[in-house]
C-alpha cells in the first residue's frame, strides 16, 4: 500500500495551415517502482519498466462534404500506431464513415482511448464502415461492418484472433410521447476454449446472435415507463448452442413540483452458459450508466432516488438486489470458481457543479 506512485504528464500544440488542422500531442508516465508483469504466456509483448512515453501526430480536413482525419503515434521504441478516417455526407438523409487502424504488437498506451475490439489499443489491424439513413425527422437508421484481425498472444490462447461484426440499430420517435429502440448485432471470431483446464487453451470458432428492443412511453407528464426484453444465443464448434434472456420493465416518475427523481426497473434474466451473457444497463452515477453482465437465472431489482437540493446540488441515493434461482455457475475466466451468490448494493452519492 501507498508503494507505487505514478506522475503523468502531457502536452498538445495545434496549427492549422491551408485548411488542416494539424497538431501534435506527447504524454509521458513515470512510476516509482518499475512494473513487472508475469512471466507467462500471453505476456510476452506487455509493457514492463518504470517509464513510458507516447508522441503522436493528428490532422484532419474538411472539403466540400466529406471530412478526413487521422493520427500517427509512435510509443518508446518506434512502435507505431495509425487510424485514417474519413466521414462523407451523402445529403440530408444519409452520412457515410470509413475508419482503418493497425496498431503494432510492441504499441503501448496506459490512458488510450481508440476505437479498437481489443480493451486496450494493442496489436490489432481492422476496418469498419457504417452508414446512418434518416428517412424522416421520426428514424435513425444506423447499420456498420466491423473487420479485425489480431495476432496479440491472449490468456492461455496461442492462434491469431480474427473476427467480424455486423450491426444494426433503428430509432423511432413518435411525437416526442414514445421512442422505439431496435438492435440487431451478428459477430464471429476465434477465442480460447472454456473449462479447459490445460495451459494453453484450445481455440474456437464463436457466433453470437444478438437482439434487443426497448419501449419508452410517456403515459403522463413527468412519468414515463418503459420495458423491453434482449436475447443473446451463441454457437460455438466444439459446444451445443446455448441462450440468454432478459426481461424488464421500469418506471420513472419525476413530481412537477418536488425536486425528486425517482427511477424504479425489475429484470428477470435466464441465461445457459457464460458464452451467453446478456448485459443489462445500470445507474451508477447521477447522470450516468455503465453495463453489468448477467448470467445465470435470476431476478435484479434497483431502486434510483435523485434529490436536487439546489440547481448546482444533487444527492442521488442507489440501491440494487439480484436474487438467484435455479441453476447458477460460475464465470469460467475467475480465479474464483463460485457461482454468483444473492447480493445487495447500495449507493449514496453526491454532485456540486462548479
Amino acid at each position: 500500500r501507498s508503494v507505487l506512485n505514478r506522475i503523468s504528464w502531457g502536452g498538445s500544440i495545434q496549427h492549422e495551415l491551408y485548411g488542416w488542422k494539424l497538431g501534435m500531442n506527447i504524454v509521458g508516465h513515470h512510476h516509482a517502482i518499475p512494473i513487472v508483469p508475469p512471466n507467462e504466456f500471453q505476456n510476452v509483448y506487455a509493457w514492463r519498466g518504470k517509464a513510458l512515453h507516447d508522441v503522436s501526430f493528428d490532422y484532419s480536413k474538411t472539403i466540400e462534404n466529406f471530412h478526413v482525419f487521422g493520427e500517427l503515434a509512435f510509443s518508446d521504441g518506434f512502435s507505431p500506431a495509425w487510424i485514417q478516417g474519413l466521414l462523407l455526407s451523402l445529403g440530408r438523409e444519409a452520412d457515410v464513415s470509413l475508419l482503418y487502424r493497425n496498431i503494432s504488437p510492441r504499441f503501448h498506451s496506459l490512458q488510450a482511448r481508440a476505437f479498437t475490439e481489443n480493451i486496450s489499443p494493442h496489436d490489432e489491424k481492422g476496418f469498419y464502415s457504417g452508414i446512418s439513413l434518416h428517412p424522416s425527422s421520426r428514424w435513425n437508421i444506423q447499420m456498420s461492418a466491423d473487420l479485425f484481425q489480431s495476432g496479440r498472444i491472449g490468456y492461455r490462447m496461442s492462434a491469431i484472433d480474427y473476427g467480424s461484426e455486423y450491426r444494426f440499430l433503428g430509432n423511432c420517435i413518435q411525437r416526442k410521447r414514445a421512442e422505439i429502440n431496435f438492435k440487431m448485432v451478428f459477430s464471429k471470431k476465434n477465442t480460447a476454449a472454456y473449462n479447459s483446464l490445460q495451459p494453453i487453451r484450445g481455440v474456437i470458432t464463436e457466433t453470437k446472435k444478438q437482439l434487443g428492443i426497448d419501449i419508452h412511453l410517456c403515459i403522463a407528464p413527468k412519468k414515463e415507463i418503459s420495458f423491453g426484453f434482449a436475447q443473446t444465443i451463441s454457437r460455438s464448434s466444439e459446444e451445443s448452442p446455448s441462450a440468454g434472456y432478459l426481461y424488464y420493465i421500469g418506471y420513472t416518475y419525476q413530481p412537477v413540483v418536488l425536486p425528486f427523481h425517482i427511477r424504479a426497473d425489475f429484470k428477470y434474466f435466464k441465461v445457459d452458459s457464460y458464452a451467453s451473457r446478456v448485459y443489462s444497463v445500470e445507474n451508477q452515477l447521477i447522470n450516468s450508466s455503465g453495463y453489468v453482465a448477467l448470467f445465470g437465472n435470476g431476478y435484479l431489482i434497483s431502486l434510483g432516488l435523485r434529490y436536487s437540493v439546489s440547481p448546482r446540488f444533487q444527492i442521488q441515493l442507489q440501491s440494487s438486489f439480484r436474487f438467484s434461482t435455479g441453476n447458477n455457475f460460475s464465470n469460467p475466466w475467475s480465479v474464483s470458481q463460485n457461482p454468483v451468490p444473492n447480493s445487495l448494493d447500495a449507493g449514496l452519492r453526491a454532485q456540486y457543479s462548479f
